[in-house]
């Protein structure tokens, strides 16, 4: 990489930064960013190159160089083999029962779905055990719910009660990346989905399989953040299993708001408009999630590393909360890793649409939503085809849903039958299923709650 493109990365990083943290009082981001489109767009394409080394590029490394540059660092940092498990054998190191289902969308893609059947220790399911499907975000990984010991773990809690597990992965996610037919390193059609397809398609493929593999008519939904909206948009799917839910279980939900933070106003407005130069380089790939990439995460983020308290300071301004809990083990490394797992420039522009519109609406192409959908705008979707019941866990510090945007979430969902506000003070959207505090602040409020449908 050349001086020019490391200068205009760190610039882009240390604007980001202080303007999060409000360091230029009299400077708003949207006009640094806008006086300097042209450096922002190489360096986003310049990041492009460097986080996704096998993206569809006739410019790419040898998958080979990025390999051994991750054993390199493995080797020398004494990286813990654990930091590059997979979902599957994460469970198993904890000693519970473990398989791994693959799911077909109907357009191809094939999804891994990590079961939990029983207990720890135990040989399997029960035949009268109750079945929860556990979804998280659209750009994170199943681990998300697994990060945890098992003690303070929902998904673990929940299989020691005598739950049948399933953890859900989507599309252009670490566990997400393969296809019937294409490529996700070489063909750029692989990464043309949006938020839309997601629940269109993965989220009625994971359930109808898994209610035919258990042998259930219905199920239980646990959903963190994003995961709560893409269930609720896939109520308007041909193919919705919305009717099939017994509790949806909303763990910080998240929908957009008229306040939504500058940084993700100034992100959608700027990636709308160089989304297409940025493709030409990464292939269509915002992120990928690789053993590369957890490495370079575990080295900045692991409890021995001096720039733990940044990688805190920055999920806490995007996200609130100060993530107490955290401590031992390098979880907040491990957090992040699962939280950044993968997905599509497509995806990622359109997450930062719904955040920034007070209206869920599916995928804007802006002067191309009159071809895509007839209309100016694009389509909203209807809430109240949610018919299923849903138990609301939100915490006030949640920036990314204020209380205004819960009250709009309430209104406009038709069943909802419980709202649980956490009374605790600076706890944020990640420490919901990442903290050792959720347990006696969250978990313990579910589990009674379930029992109840």
């Amino acid at each position: 990489m050349n001086f020019r493109a490391i200068t205009v990365i760190l610039f882009l990083l240390v604007t980001t930064f202080t303007s999060s943290f409000g360091l230029f009082t009299n400077v708003s981001l949207s006009t640094i960013f806008n006086e300097n489109k042209p450096l922002v767009g190489f360096a986003l394409t310049t990041l492009g190159k460097i986080l996704n080394p096998t993206a569809a590029s006739t410019t790419q490394r040898p998958a080979g160089f990025t390999s051994k540059l991750t054993k390199l660092l493995a080797s020398v940092l004494n990286i813990p083999p654990e930091v590059y498990f997979s979902t599957h054998q994460h469970i198993l190191q904890q000693g519970y029962p473990a398989e791994e289902h693959f799911v077909v969308s109907p357009d191809g893609y094939i999804l891994t779905v990590n079961r939990i059947p029983g207990p720890r220790h135990s040989r399997g399911r029960s035949r009268s055990a109750d079945v929860v499907l556990m979804m998280t975000t659209t750009i994170s990984s199943s681990s998300d719910y697994i990060v945890s010991s098992p003690k303070y773990s929902l998904a673990y809690l929940l299989a020691d009660a005598g739950y049948d597990v399933w953890l859900g992965n989507v599309r252009g996610t670490r566990e997400g990346r393969n296809h019937t037919r294409l490529n996700p390193d070489k063909d750029r059609r692989f990464w043309n989905f949006s938020v839309d397809d997601v629940a269109r398609y993965d989220y009625p493929a994971l359930a109808s399989y898994i209610t035919r593999h258990a042998g259930v008519e219905r199920i239980f939904f646990v959903g963190f953040s994003a995961a709560n909206r893409c269930l609720f948009m896939s109520a308007s799917a041909p193919n919705s299993f919305i009717d099939k839910i017994r509790l949806s279980v909303s763990l910080s939900p998240a929908l957009g708001t008229e306040q939504s933070s500058p940084f993700m106003n100034v992100f959608t407005k700027i990636f709308s408009e160089i989304r297409g130069v940025v493709e030409k380089f990464n292939g269509g790939q915002f992120y990928h999630g690789n053993d590369f990439m957890k490495s370079l995460i575990y080295i900045a983020c692991s409890d021995r590393s001096k720039l733990r308290p940044l990688c805190l300071r920055l999920t806490s301004t995007l996200m609130g909360g100060v993530h107490s809990g955290y401590d031992g083990k390098d979880k907040l490394a491990f957090a992040l890793n699962s939280l950044m797992s993968g997905t599509s420039n497509k995806a990622a522009l359109h997450q930062a649409q719904i955040n920034t519109s007070p209206v869920l609406r599916m995928f804007d192409y802006r002067a191309g939503n009159m071809a895509a959908y007839g209309s100016e705008k694009p389509p909203a979707y209807n809430l109240s085809l949610v018919s299923a019941p849903v138990a609301l866990f939100v915490s006030p510090d949640d920036r990314l849903l204020p209380i205004e945007g819960l009250e709009s979430l309430k209104k406009n969902l038709p069943n909802v039958v419980v709202t649980h506000l956490i009374r605790q003070p600076d706890f944020g959207r990640m420490d919901v299923i990442y903290s050792d505090t959720a347990k006696e602040l969250v978990y313990d409020h579910v589990l009674p709650l379930m029992k109840l449908f």
